[in-house]
């Protein structure tokens, strides 16, 4: 933010660059994580920066690779002043908004390369991380500074949002990048008022958020993962395994391990949209007394609404282990004109123990994630790009209601297709030079799997990946390695495909709706897959703007859920709430009062 008070003296713009060199990814995890706080940087130097002076930073990497990013400085602790307070001299800075996803992109190869998942840190405010660096004037004269040490502080601050329909207390709720960690007496007080939790039930990841206070809080794992793989394994003996320790055993274990559950949620087995799978699964299904999908678990069947109530319920108890909360009522989303699924997971819900106040339908979550004005009518689009299903979404906000307008979508397309395509890419390669077909090779095809979505992940944020197996096959001689590279091009060679089909469902939702790119107002984009440079890239053309991403897509749902959850909070207390938000066909449940 520039200092934009009345100087005594005239002041020139002048642009420092700052080189910080990473010794590890640990030291990469603790800068890149957007939740240490909410400012910037702050390093230790005699150099003197006055409020506002531009910079650029460049972050090397420890595998060489440089991350440019933009900022400026906020406030600056003279020699003198240090030492009167003592304190340490220097200047803090604050990365340019722009840059939240791209920190969030890097601290996901960080987490990686550093040998743990891909996940958010809540640091304690004094917990920082040390880099070195150095800092010197942009073509200009001056000091350069000897390496000095760094302080990973307050990496972005959200911009203030207003997320409400309403006048509510919520109003002031800023979601754009929502703290993960939440403050004694916030959790003081939620004890004092029962919550509602948010849960995102996604074909792949699932997630509970809260709003605590003022904040809209997404709740960690033990181990600090927000995302819980939508994934069961029922073992021989023994509780059913859900989420990551469940998502292990997908190659191993592939007839008693369902993944992407929500697809065969509420769906007859008949289903004809189901022939395709069925076709290609390992698991085996059958027809209940009313059609329903059962699923044959050592030989005993098993309703997918009781699979779903396992991820709920893990859900759950995230929830109660990371607020000290009881978590019993919810508010729920749903994918849209799906009326069979949305009581399907409801139920779901109810066999874990949950009490639901509502169901919302997923676009309608994302867009109150955006924090839509209250009084401004807009077109919104929701293009929604997860791990297994597309949606497109064209909503109308009018009278403080949000309606939907027009839908569509594709329930086999998603982020695990574009796995697919660098593993086939991979294991090609992989078959010509030593003439074993990974592909028929259950755990070795799996393994290459999660190895592809590692590097997609990482193409996000870099140029190139090297992909690299260790061990995948046997040989005469020995073990064989499995090694290759992705660049960006050759990502979109493989995937591009992928994102037309997307675009085209897209022209065709506005075609129906009558309505043009440039008639929509704002576009809001959800799923992990929507933060991928070749995604926004297209999406950004075809739209003809710069699309920012101001809440994690693989996170807006959840929030979405959260602030909704607590309007209905408040609806019930009777805090004078008469807002509500609806779809064609599907209305939500709105506060009381309508």
């Amino acid at each position: 933010m520039s200092d934009q008070r009345e100087r005594r003296d005239p002041r020139y713009p002048v642009t420092w660059a700052v080189s910080i060199r990473a010794a590890d990814w640990l030291e990469v995890q603790q800068l890149s994580t957007e939740n240490v706080s909410r400012g910037g940087l702050f390093i230790r130097t005699r150099s003197q920066a006055a409020p506002g002076t531009r910079l650029q930073i460049e972050l090397t990497l420890p595998d060489g690779t440089v991350f440019p990013a933009d900022g400026e400085v906020i406030h600056c602790i003279a020699a003198e002043r240090a030492r009167a307070e003592g304190v340490a001299a220097g200047i803090g800075v604050r990365f340019d908004a722009r840059h939240a996803v791209d920190l969030y992109l890097l601290e996901t190869a960080a987490a990686g390369q550093a040998g743990g998942l891909a996940h958010a840190y809540a640091f304690d405010p004094l917990g920082f991380a040390t880099l070195e660096a150095t800092l010197a004037p942009v073509g200009q004269p001056g000091e350069t500074a000897e390496p000095e040490w760094t302080t990973a502080h307050h990496l972005i601050e959200p911009p203030a949002t207003t997320v409400g329909l309403d006048d509510s207390p919520l109003a002031a709720v800023a979601a754009s990048v929502p703290e993960l960690a939440a403050s004694a007496s916030e959790l003081a007080v939620a004890k004092a008022e029962p919550c509602v939790f948010g849960i995102d039930f996604g074909t792949t990841y699932s997630s509970i958020a809260v709003v605590l206070g003022e904040r809209v809080v997404v709740l960690e794992d033990a181990d600090g993962n927000t995302l819980t793989p939508s994934v069961v394994c029922y073992p021989e003996e023994g509780p059913p395994l859900v989420g990551w320790p469940a998502r292990e055993r997908i190659a191993t274990h592939p007839t008693t391990t369902l993944s992407s559950i929500k697809r065969l949620v509420g769906r007859r087995y008949d289903d004809p949209a189901l022939e395709a799978f069925w076709a290609s699964s390992p698991l085996r299904g059958s027809a209940g007394v009313e059609g329903e999908t059962l699923l044959d678990i050592y030989g005993q069947p098993i309703s997918t609404t009781q699979v779903a109530s396992e991820v709920l319920r893990r859900l759950r108890e995230i929830g109660e282990r990371a607020t000290g909360l009881p978590v019993e009522r919810v508010l729920l989303s749903a994918p849209l004109g799906a009326p069979a699924q949305r009581a399907a997971i409801q139920r779901a819900a109810e066999l874990a123990g949950l009490q639901v106040l509502g169901v919302v339908d997923e676009p309608v979550a994302a867009a109150m994630s955006y924090a839509v004005g209250r009084d401004e009518e807009q077109l919104i689009a929701v293009y929604d790009f997860g791990g297994g299903t597309f949606d497109f979404s064209l909503l109308r906000l009018a009278d403080a209601r949000l309606s939907v307008l027009s839908q569509a979508g594709d329930a086999w397309l998603g982020g695990d297709d574009f796995d697919t395509a660098l593993a086939q890419h991979a294991a090609a390669e992989f078959w010509q030079r030593w003439h074993v077909d990974l592909r028929q090779r259950q755990v070795e095809w799996q393994r290459l799997l999660f190895l592809a979505e590692v590097a997609k992940r990482r193409l996000s944020l870099q140029p190139s990946v090297e992909l690299k197996a260790r061990a995948i096959a046997l040989s005469v001689r020995g073990p064989i390695d499995l090694v290759t590279t992705f660049d960006r091009a050759l990502f979109e060679q493989l995937c591009g495909e992928l994102v037309g089909c997307s675009l085209e469902i897209v022209e065709g939702c506005l075609r129906e709706a009558g309505v043009s790119p440039a008639q929509v107002d704002r576009v809001v984009l959800t799923g992990g897959v929507s933060r991928m440079p070749l995604v926004r890239e297209r999406l950004q053309r075809y739209f003809a703007r710069e699309l920012p991403l101001l809440v994690d897509p693989e996170q807006a749902i959840v929030i979405g859920d959260a602030i909704y959850g607590r309007f209905l909070e408040l609806a019930q207390r009777g805090s004078g709430l008469h807002r509500g938000v609806s779809s064609p066909g599907t209305p939500v449940g709105g506060p009381p009062g309508e």
